[in-house]
């Protein structure tokens, strides 16, 4: 951020997010903290933001995993980048789980096959 923010909107920060990341709610003790811009510096347009670019409205406290994943991104765009994350770490996990059942002998079921069996 090329303007720092005074001691007051920091502790304003931390009181409105209760000191966890405003993205994932992390403890910021532990992960230690962003200052996040909502609407990011590389889409700042003259006039866009009438409140400000540095102002409060303007940025959020963010663990410092959240802010690298958000990047340049709008909240829109990171919502969608955490879902697509997301869903190719589940496909991980749940091909991982398919190999291991496969190793050890025994078919991988799905949920539906899981259910019937009770």
């Amino acid at each position: 951020m090329s303007k720092k923010i005074s001691k007051k909107s920091l502790e304003e920060l931390k009181s409105r997010s209760n000191n966890n990341c405003e993205y994932c709610g992390e403890d910021l003790d532990k992960a230690g903290y962003h200052i996040e811009h909502v609407v990011p510096k590389s889409k700042w347009v003259d006039g866009h933001l009438s409140y400000g670019k540095n102002n409060i409205l303007n940025l959020k406290l963010s663990c410092p995993e959240c802010n690298r994943e958000k990047y340049n991104r709008n909240l829109e765009e990171y919502r969608q980048f955490i879902m697509r994350s997301r869903a190719k770490k589940d496909l991980k996990l749940l091909f991982e789980e398919m190999i291991e059942s496969h190793v050890k002998g025994n078919p991988y079921k799905f949920y539906f096959e899981k259910t019937i069996d009770c």
